[in-house]
């Protein structure tokens, strides 16, 4: 299955289930985490930027790391870890924790580079 498909919104539908969640949120986090977090790793893929979206990433340089680093502390506010990870695996939170274990069973590479783009 593709994470892209209808699987991994039915994923993220019966965690926000589990979890208590409003339904009315499905449709903005469906696009804020996964449709987010694809548009961005095929950005990455395919025009080979000189900086990386996720600087922990094994196949980052340091050279990327530092890119990325600075584009952070220069385009985004100054009280956010730009070098914290926000990678589902990454997030100790049950809701995270439970999304990435269900998207894992769809597609195990893409559910690494699925980010929480909004927190909850």
């Amino acid at each position: 299955a593709d994470i892209m498909d209808s699987t991994s919104r039915q994923a993220l539908q019966s965690v926000m289930e589990r979890h208590g969640i409003d339904q009315r949120l499905l449709d903005p986090m469906f696009n804020h985490t996964i449709v987010h977090s694809a548009d961005h790793l095929f950005a990455t893929e395919w025009s080979r930027v000189r900086f990386s979206l996720h600087p922990w990433d094994t196949e980052c340089t340091t050279y990327k790391a530092f890119n990325a680093s600075m584009l952070r502390i220069l385009t985004f506010q100054p009280n956010i870890n730009r070098l914290a990870p926000n990678t589902l695996r990454s997030i100790n939170k049950p809701f995270y924790q439970d999304l990435y274990r269900e998207l894992q069973k769809i597609d195990s590479k893409m559910a690494d580079e699925v980010t929480a783009s909004v927190m909850i």
